[in-house]
């Protein structure tokens, strides 16, 4: 059966907006007794001022350690009861916490995940021991060349936007934190008119409305809170930063402005993007990894969606300054490489893409993450079905219009690392 036919044959998905404000995203599929439910908070380190950063994924931490009927073990023993398997992730755009229940214990769960989100007392008892784990966690990415070669990317790429920070925040942020500061952040953004629920599974929707409009409650009758305006991605020519760090080996990491989701070139820029991290199709992945002499060690594209801008980012690692600037150097002729591309190699590739993407839909707790990712910025349920179903229809064509979007005029914006003594130049 064709891709495009394949993916037609979804089930009915219903949005709406209750009267407390939270947009809800209802996905019946009765064929096993399980639900998803991502709840979506707009609250992420682009949202933070420079007095609470990090405070996003610290309040994450905390919304798990009590409210005001049930302490941080009631809580996991009542999920625990029903089987039900509950977790949460921090972005730099959104918060998520979902939870995966049988369909029988349904209600009981949303209550409970309610109650953390909605009523927490961000208890006393647990607020340092939090600071520790959170500030463990941030010298274990230290300690990670790819995690500390990231921060620094994006320090340098996206300086003067919000995603020039971490979403950890700094140690000295978190060392010094008020109880009260993190709550107030707490209230401004915990809120049903700040939230996006994501329910996928076997459930009936004017069920689940009903239980949403209860325990999440009224809307606040104070504004939602303004956020920093975040500037486009628009690098001006090649800038590319040389930086000394405390690791031996060399990282190039480039970002190159790119297309939002609702763009029509979108799903061939992503085919575009798998063509040129395949071991036996890109041009360029043959030239400064795979050739006699290789410049680098590892190489790799990614295709990266923000609220604010889009962007297609190349990371390098090798072992010399000289070889990550031959290798950059080396791009603009491999893109032009990419005019005699096949029909096979794209049918290939958009293939494995839309195969990926089945297999996950299949599974409801990796579905309600990955739609969480399109709710946060702003995109609806028929956009993100849309964007599958036009995947399976990208031509050669597309794909070479994508790539001439992207990288004509070459301009990006980057940094690269390198070891202060004893590397190779």
């Amino acid at each position: 059966m064709p891709w495009g036919i394949l993916l037609m044959l979804t089930v009915a998905v219903q949005e709406t907006t209750l009267s407390n404000g939270m947009k809800v995203i209802l996905k019946e599929d009765h064929s096993v007794p399980l639900v998803n439910v991502t709840v979506v908070v707009k609250s992420g380190s682009v949202y933070e001022s420079d007095s609470t950063l990090g405070m996003t994924h610290f309040l994450e931490h905390m919304l798990f350690d009590g409210t005001e009927t049930q302490t941080r073990q009631q809580i996991r023993d009542r999920f625990d009861e029903h089987g039900t398997y509950f977790n949460a992730f921090t972005r730099e755009d959104f918060t998520a916490y979902l939870i995966t229940a049988p369909s029988e214990f349904l209600e009981d769960a949303i209550e409970n995940q309610a109650d953390m989100l909605m009523h927490s007392i961000l208890p006393k008892k647990e607020f340092e021991k939090e600071k520790k784990v959170v500030i463990q966690e941030m010298h274990k990415d230290r300690a990670n060349p790819e995690s500390v070669a990231d921060e620094i990317f994006k320090k340098v790429a996206f300086a003067g936007t919000p995603y020039a920070e971490p979403v950890l925040g700094y140690e000295e942020t978190i060392q010094q934190v008020q109880r009260g500061t993190v709550w107030n952040y707490y209230k401004r953004f915990y809120r049903p008119d700040n939230m996006i629920a994501i329910v996928i599974g076997d459930f009936r929707s004017q069920d689940v409305i009903k239980t949403f409009e209860r325990v999440y409650g009224p809307r606040p009758s104070q504004p939602l809170p303004k956020v920093r305006p975040i500037p486009p991605f628009e690098p001006k020519g090649q800038v590319l930063k040389e930086q000394v760090w405390q690791f031996p080996s060399c990282y190039l990491m480039v970002a190159f402005p790119a297309l939002p989701a609702d763009h029509t070139l979108a799903p061939a820029l992503e085919v575009l993007t798998e063509i040129l991290n395949s071991s036996s199709d890109s041009p360029y992945l043959q030239k400064v990894l795979y050739s006699d002499s290789p410049l680098v060690t590892e190489a790799s594209f990614s295709y990266v969606r923000h609220l604010g801008f889009e962007y297609l980012q190349l990371t390098l690692k090798t072992d010399s300054p000289s070889k990550a600037r031959k290798a950059l150097a080396l791009l603009p002729e491999s893109l032009e490489e990419l005019s005699s591309l096949g029909e096979d190699v794209v049918q290939r590739v958009r293939t494995s893409i839309l195969a990926s993407h089945a297999f996950e839909s299949e599974n409801l707790t990796y579905e309600g993450m990955g739609l969480a990712y399109w709710v946060a910025l702003g995109s609806g349920y028929d956009l993100y079905e849309s964007y599958y179903q036009r995947m399976g229809e990208v031509t050669v064509d597309q794909v070479l219009q994508a790539r001439d979007q992207v990288f004509k005029p070459l301009r990006y914006r980057g940094v690269l690392l390198r070891p202060s003594q004893g590397g190779k130049r």
